[in-house]
């Protein structure tokens, strides 16, 4: 019978290194939740509706991975957002890649965003129809 992982035999896999961790990751934020966290010092919204404590992690994105989280997520969300561009190496809880639930890899946060690892913060506009873009001075 071949051993599994979790019957104390084999180890656990350890998450990805950190060389696989782009040189910044973002979260998209309410944009009042933002605003409260910068005042405060520290950022404990997972996602939509969820806090850090509800969901044990909070969200990011690479920056390609932004637009479609955008858009399954937020499309008819009515407030206003915001998209924080966050230094990995600043950041005082660990980040880890991990399979978002389809395959993709997502990096998530394992504790508050301490506000000054966030570098810049760009708000969110919808186009002419609707969807949610990303702001023309963010490039790769």
């Amino acid at each position: 019978m071949p051993q599994t992982v979790g019957d104390g035999l084999l180890p656990r896999r350890s998450p990805p290194p950190l060389t696989t961790m782009p040189m910044r990751i973002f979260h998209i934020a309410d944009a009042h939740d933002w605003t409260v966290a910068a005042a405060s010092g520290s950022y404990e919204r997972s996602s939509r509706d969820l806090s850090l404590a509800e969901q044990g992690f909070i969200h990011a994105s690479r920056l390609d991975q932004v637009e479609s989280v955008a858009q399954a997520i937020y499309a008819d969300y009515r407030g206003s957002l915001v998209l924080l561009t966050i230094d990995p190496t600043r950041l005082t809880p660990p980040v880890v890649v991990e399979d978002g639930g389809t395959g993709e890899l997502f990096p998530h946060i394992y504790g508050p965003i301490n506000v000054d690892a966030v570098t810049a913060v760009h708000e969110l506009r919808r186009d002419l129809v609707g969807r949610l873009v990303l702001p023309p001075t963010l490039t790769d």
